[in-house]
């Protein structure tokens, strides 16, 4: 049964129920991994194949079977036209990417990405977008588009949180979701585009978000590929303190301690120690979760309830 609206105008290339996004729909269709290899940057090199390995992997773990890789200057024309192209960079280190940009929406430049002319601040950070292939309108083309390698460098190919948009422009920044609100940790700008494959302003997240990230507490990378995470704050020793304590997940079978060491918050859950970086007083971000946790005052003296934000999950965690 298909139901439509009398005053609906549809263009040559709109969403069908074949084809209508968002990213995490891609893999229900038939796809080829499509690496580029055209880069003149060593470390984009370096990265791209980081970013092959991690999604082969995922892809290996879940599926138990190895997904279908090609190189961008090996791929042949029946197989443009048969597969949905998940395409390893952008038109500056994928020849596919380069040969279709100009039936492609999107713009990208050093310090700047465009979607459909709505541009957007972006220095080191990455678009990650589903279109219809160019090649055949049913099946899509993946984009994944750097400003840099280390834009690249932060792009997560397995993002379930951000798979649910029809695109994403993210970087390194860690926003806090208790000030900042959970969904507008989706990066620099997220969405998802109308019936007709044209950016609807009434639905990205962030469009308000102020385009300077020097107050963000953001991960940055070197050329040796070392992470560090800048713009935190140093909380006052005795706020520290009087965190520690053993905490119970509320939605789970599962509890892990708060310790301080060398006036660093570390969540050590069974002998395994995730150290912390402070985003304010009270919120502090787990690099080896990639997560928020946020303390609370409870209901009794000196007792503190933990919010544990990972991408749009949330989950409390009461001291045992």
């Amino acid at each position: 049964i298909t139901l439509r609206d009398k005053n609906l105008k549809l263009s040559a290339i709109h969403k069908t129920p074949q084809i209508a996004g968002p990213i995490n729909d891609f893999t229900n269709t038939p796809f080829a991994l499509v690496v580029g290899t055209i880069s003149t940057d060593s470390l984009m090199q370096k990265v791209i194949k980081l970013k092959t390995d991690a999604f082969v992997a995922w892809w290996k773990y879940t599926q138990k079977f190895e997904p279908r890789i090609l190189k961008d200057t090996e791929v042949k024309d029946e197989e443009l036209k048969k597969y949905s192209l998940f395409l390893m960079g952008g038109p500056k280190e994928n020849k596919i990417a380069r040969q279709i940009a100009k039936s492609l929406p999107f713009d990208i430049k050093p310090t700047t990405i465009s979607i459909q002319g709505k541009v957007f601040q972006a220095p080191n950070a990455v678009l990650e977008a589903v279109y219809p292939n160019p090649f055949n309108p049913e099946r899509y083309v993946r984009l994944v588009a750097p400003t840099s390698y280390e834009g690249l460098f932060f792009y997560n190919p397995n993002s379930m949180p951000l798979s649910d948009f029809d695109y994403t422009i993210t970087d390194g920044r860690i926003t806090n979701p208790v000030t900042n609100g959970q969904k507008k940790g989706m990066g620099i700008a997220s969405g998802h585009f109308d019936n007709n494959w044209k950016i609807d302003v009434n639905s990205y997240l962030n469009k308000d978000r102020d385009s300077d990230t020097s107050h963000y507490a953001k991960r940055v990378v070197d050329e040796n590929f070392r992470v560090d995470i800048v713009n935190t704050v140093t909380p006052p020793a005795e706020i520290l303190n009087s965190y520690k304590a053993t905490y119970k997940f509320e939605q789970m079978d599962a509890s892990f301690e708060i310790t301080v060491e060398n006036n660093e918050l570390i969540l050590d859950m069974n002998g395994t120690k995730f150290f912390t970086k402070a985003l304010s007083n009270s919120e502090f971000y787990i690099s080896g979760f990639d997560a928020v946790i946020s303390f609370q005052k409870g209901s009794k003296n000196n007792e503190f309830i933990i919010d544990f934000y990972q991408g749009t999950y949330r989950s409390k965690c009461l001291k045992v």
